[in-house]
């Protein structure tokens, strides 16, 4: 699978070649297009929104995506900035290497993935032993999970193979082979207007999405006992996506979101990084339900009733 994506990587930067896009007036003013991955694409909108109304003079195009081919659209300089929820993978990193190109990198934010189901789905929690099988085909039916009353099989949806979450859970669990359970859509939204229809049906999403409109799913907790030290006192919990158990590293499902920039140049580029770094859009990370990374944070405590 790996292979077939490095060759296509390959051939996308020889068909997009190596062409600059304009160069920017100013850090604060200018044209930039930004490419995001899905899984952060609520973020992406917000930043660029505040960065405009701050800025007028600016205009940020953001373009969202797969995480793969904003990765491709960096790498072929037909941008300048992106947004992900993983860092490069190692293909990725090889053609940065052998093509001896600048790359720069910035933690923004400290997120992850959430698990869904329908709301009239009983199953509230899940743990990573039981993610795993779900994974390797051991578990298959929502009895296996404890929905006693139902016969029905268990069906996994993705936003598709080259988004960041599907990336995240096949390496984590380290799947050699994808169950026949599992299957994809073109992107988040048809991924979660699904799941809100069908009581069957499992998704897999960033927690960008937590506590969103979205009123007909809602997030499994998750529970990783053999991460937790006993001295810690939450051995055997589970913790939902909320931003609190995301910055105290106790929800298990956790990964960062990076900006990843070629910047040759001080212009808008340079100036929006130095934005989504700074005060004002870390408040922008915190007001879309993750943990900022490059300022201090008051999160609120939830105590353990406020997980549901």
């Amino acid at each position: 699978m790996r292979n077939d994506y490095f060759k296509i990587l390959f051939f996308f930067l020889f068909l997009i070649g190596c062409q600059s896009g304009d160069v920017k007036e100013s850090p604060t003013k200018g044209y930039l297009v930004i490419y995001a991955s899905e899984t952060v694409a609520p973020l992406a909108k917000s930043l660029a929104q505040r960065f405009e109304h701050i800025y007028t003079e600016a205009k940020i195009d953001v373009r969202i995506t797969s995480a793969r081919e904003a990765v491709m659209y960096l790498l072929s300089d037909s941008t300048e900035l992106i947004l992900l929820s993983r860092t490069l993978d190692k293909d990725e990193e090889a053609i940065v290497k052998k093509r001896e190109m600048k790359i720069y990198n910035y933690e923004i934010a400290k997120g992850g993935f959430g698990i869904i189901v329908n709301k009239d789905n009983p199953i509230e929690q899940i743990r990573i032993s039981q993610i795993d099988s779900l994974f390797k085909g051991n578990i298959k039916f929502w009895k296996e999970l404890g929905w006693k009353s139902s016969n029905s099989k268990i069906y996994m949806y993705f936003p598709g193979r080259n988004s960041d979450v599907f990336d995240y859970f096949l390496e984590r669990f380290e799947v050699q082979k994808l169950p026949d359970n599992l299957f994809t859509f073109s992107t988040t939204d048809s991924t979660i207007q699904f799941i809100s229809q069908k009581t069957n049906a499992m998704g897999f999403v960033g927690i960008n999405y937590y506590d969103t409109v979205y009123n007909n799913i809602k997030f499994l907790d998750v529970g990783d006992s053999s991460a937790y030290s006993d001295s810690l006192g939450v051995s055997g919990e589970y913790f939902s996506p909320a931003q609190a158990y995301v910055y105290k590293e106790f929800y298990p499902l956790r990964s960062n979101v990076y900006i990843y920039t070629n910047i040759k140049s001080v212009g808008l580029a340079s100036g929006f990084v130095s934005f989504a770094t700074g005060v004002q859009g870390q408040q922008v990370v915190l007001n879309n339900k993750l943990v900022p990374s490059t300022m201090p944070v008051r999160i609120i405590q939830l105590n353990r009733q406020e997980k549901k």
